[in-house]
């Protein structure tokens, strides 16, 4: 019997068994089998070449268990002559194997060139049948007869801010602290962190400083410092024994989806949403912090923001990378943010909306996807994602300002290409280039302003898109500058002014004289620190201080364990005991001296 020298893996052998070749290569091939594993006397023979991998699994098995051998029998003889004769070029059976396995058709098309696979046929021209919708823009009498209090309340209401106070309560006990916290007090710290939105301290303490410079007396009239800063430790937005851990915003995500439900509910009807990106601004650690290179804010969280064409936001999303919740990841990350916006409008109301976006988002199948929900997309788009449309972007550098050519593919998306400073590639499954408008352009050439021909998808491009960030602008101007320690703060913050901003936008939308958004802002902030401030009780004025000292009572002293490693209020060394009465680190070697007067 002789073997072959060089082993082959079980898939080849398999492929020249499954094409009938292997009676080509070899005439005397009488037995193929398995040889037992390397490691057949070890310890351990069953285990995974992939460490991540189920055990046990047959599509994880180690290499020492995927090699097969051809064997030929000789009756006659065993001597190596006969080996030697019998022996193949194991180059001539790996050839054989590439060229069956080239001429198979290819069943399986890959994500990376799915795109190339797919055959899309253009014609030159425009939509036959845009359709466009009209915006109903009856005011609603209901929010005309609201305050800016009234308005912000909306989206912060009873339900909203009952939750907060119960987590903050639970979160507080946990903690062996008494916060006792109710609806009136949160409102009223609310208000203060929104008068710091627009009243900007470089210390938060100085609002309660008698200086003269910097005192405010609405603030310090309304709460005590302490208590501030005690809510502002102890406030919290979740339940920590239930946390998702596959959600990165988990210690959040009870507010914003209680946020994002009542934005829609309150969204004024329009059919042009547009969808982008928006920072939070953040610099300390987190995975899913962002820097983008350009931005006005370059460092924080990045935030899925769909609004209005005026700025009213009517849902959010924190980007958490792959473990996010977005929905269809596979027609790629911008497009599955589409689609989950999308979702959200059908889910509270059937219409046909129309979203607008840019290049990062826009795809001919995300546009093929949009008209299988019945709704209408327009967006900027990247060369590369055409799917070889005819237009010549390198051709249209070239000729004069206002140019454009388009294309339709043989599903109803349109490609348009219009000549600026810079050619724009725009596409849409809905409105086509006609009819043509004028776009103000300056003419460095003639020194004047000239008129240009600009298709219609590109003007209602420019004239929805701006959503995101006009409502940047908005927050931008009165942030709230009261910032904390925990990595949600900012984002906390955030969700706050936009309900400020949100609430604002209905004023003006339903009022014939609508405040600006400052005045708006003051409204709700003085009306909290003056309905419902507690008279803070004035401290000890004068006379000896007392000689009691807890720490040096001797009673109820005991060490428990705590999360994370803390100081020692002796030793100064770090320690995972604490003091429960004093709620200080402290060792146990350490306990009897730090509670013994010297």
């Amino acid at each position: 019997m002789a073997s072959f020298s060089k082993r082959l893996t079980v898939h080849e052998v398999t492929e020249l068994l499954e094409q009938g070749d292997i009676d080509d290569i070899l005439d005397d091939v009488t037995d193929i089998f398995m040889e037992p594993p390397v490691n057949v006397n070890n310890d351990i023979t069953d285990e995974d070449s992939d460490d991540d991998g189920p055990i046990g699994d047959i599509n994880h098995m180690p290499a020492s268990l995927l090699n097969a051998h051809i064997v030929i029998h000789d009756p006659d003889t065993e001597n190596t002559e006969v080996a030697k004769k019998h022996k193949v070029s194991d180059k001539k059976i790996r050839k054989k194997i590439k060229q069956n396995i080239s001429s198979r058709p290819k069943n399986k098309i890959t994500k990376q060139n799915q795109d190339a696979q797919q055959t899309v046929l253009w014609r030159q021209g425009d939509l036959e049948t845009p359709n466009i919708f009209v915006d109903d823009q009856k005011p609603n009498l209901f929010y005309n007869t609201l305050q800016p209090y009234e308005l912000f309340e909306l989206f912060f209401d009873q339900q909203v801010l009952e939750m907060i106070v119960d987590y903050s309560n639970n979160y507080a006990s946990n903690k062996n602290q008494s916060l006792q916290i109710d609806v009136n007090e949160l409102k009223c710290f609310l208000g203060i962190l929104l008068l710091s939105g627009y009243n900007e301290l470089s210390r938060r303490r100085m609002y309660w400083e008698k200086s003269p410079d910097t005192h405010n007396d609405l603030v310090s009239g309304a709460m005590r410092r302490n208590r501030f800063e005690q809510i502002f430790s102890y406030i919290h937005f979740c339940d920590n024994s239930k946390l998702d851990e596959h959600d990165k915003f988990s210690k959040i995500r009870p507010l914003l989806s209680m946020l994002n439900s009542r934005f829609l509910i309150h969204t004024p009807h329009q059919q042009f949403h547009s969808i982008d990106e928006s920072m939070v601004p953040y610099f300390g650690r987190h995975g899913c912090k962002q820097f983008i290179r350009g931005k006005p804010i370059r460092f924080g969280f990045k935030i899925w923001v769909g609004t209005l064409r005026l700025g009213y936001v009517v849902w959010i999303s924190p980007y958490q990378g792959k473990s996010g919740d977005l929905q269809n990841t596979e027609f790629g990350l911008g497009a599955s943010v589409i689609i989950s916006y999308a979702n959200n409008l059908l889910a509270h109301r059937i219409a046909p909306y129309h979203l607008v976006f840019d290049n990062f988002f826009t795809g001919l199948p995300l546009l093929e996807k949009l008209s299988e929900m019945g709704l209408y997309g327009t967006g900027t788009i990247r060369s590369n994602r055409t799917k070889k449309c005819p237009i010549n972007v390198a051709a249209m550098k070239k000729k004069e300002r206002g140019s454009y050519e388009s294309y339709v593919s043989d599903s109803g998306i349109l490609v348009c290409a219009w000549k600026d400073n810079s050619t724009v590639t725009i596409a849409s499954n809905n409105v086509g280039v006609e009819p043509v408008t004028a776009a103000k352009r300056w003419s460095v050439s003639d020194k004047k302003s000239i008129r240009l021909p600009q298709p219609q998808l590109i003007h209602l491009y420019n004239q929805n898109m701006g959503g995101v960030d006009r409502m940047d602008q908005n927050v931008s101007q009165y942030r709230i500058s009261i910032r904390g320690k925990k990595w949600y703060s900012c984002i906390v913050s955030y969700s706050i002014d936009l309900a400020v901003q949100n609430a604002w936008q209905l004023h003006k939308l339903h009022t014939e004289k609508p405040m600006d958004l400052l005045a708006f802002r003051r409204h709700i902030a003085t009306y909290y620190l003056q309905k419902f401030n507690k008279a803070p009780n004035p401290g000890r004025k004068g006379g000896k201080p007392s000689s009691y000292i807890p720490r040096y009572d001797g009673v109820m002293h005991y060490l428990v364990p705590q999360e994370k490693q803390t100081r020692c209020a002796e030793c100064h060394q770090k320690t995972t005991s604490r003091c429960n009465k004093c709620d200080v680190g402290v060792h146990l070697k350490c306990n009897i001296e730090y509670h013994t007067l010297k």
